[in-house]
């Protein structure tokens, strides 16, 4: 399926995080048309390896399908649904382009931006709630704190792990592909 042009995968990324947001229903059956379709291209182009790798997109075009809709009556599942399905996209267009290196660029400042972002959310929460006259209980707001101070490393890590192929929390640069396979990272 040499006919589906690669950046088929980096709009349909693109759709699944602008999805995050609110919109009105007419964006979300342009969002389920877009990604079902992108799927399906996915699949195409992945059934050809034999590797199974497939699979998740196949499930992606049965989910996002406009004509028997899936509904989860609720935002939040869609949110945490629609950054896999951007990380999946993301990951297919660098696995089958891999001359393309632009890539690499943007996802390693997305993995710094998930760690020092969610660092200092954490850190300026604190702070307001420090200096704010309310009283609030800590059995509420301390897992709260620490699920987002958590959540910068785990995702920095994830990121670097799924696209990098390196399980550390914070790269030194870019790791190319020599870097990569002899392990040499700082």
């Amino acid at each position: 399926m040499d006919r589906i042009d690669n950046r088929v995968f980096v709009a349909a990324a693109f759709v699944a995080l602008i999805s995050i947001f609110p919109f009105d229903t007419g964006f979300y059956t342009f969002t389920r048309i877009v990604l079902s379709l992108s799927a399906i291209c996915a699949v195409f182009k992945l059934l050809p390896q034999n590797d199974g790798t497939w699979i998740p997109f196949a499930l992606l075009g049965v989910l996002y399908n406009p004509i028997i809709p899936v509904y989860l009556n609720d935002k939040e599942p869609w949110i945490v649904i629609n950054l896999i399905t951007a990380i999946g996209f993301a990951w297919l267009y660098r696995k089958i382009d891999k001359s393309s290196r632009w890539t690499d660029f943007y996802i390693f400042w997305a993995g710094r931006l998930a760690l020092i972002g969610m660092t200092l959310f954490t850190l300026t929460g604190i702070i307001i709630l420090a200096d704010s006259n309310e009283s609030f209980p800590p059995e509420r707001v301390f897992p709260i704190m620490f699920a987002f101070a958590a959540s910068g490393p785990i995702a920095a890590l994830v990121i670097n792990k799924i696209f990098f192929g390196v399980a550390k929390v914070w790269l030194s640069e870019i790791p190319s592909d020599e870097k990569k396979d002899s392990g040499d990272l700082g």
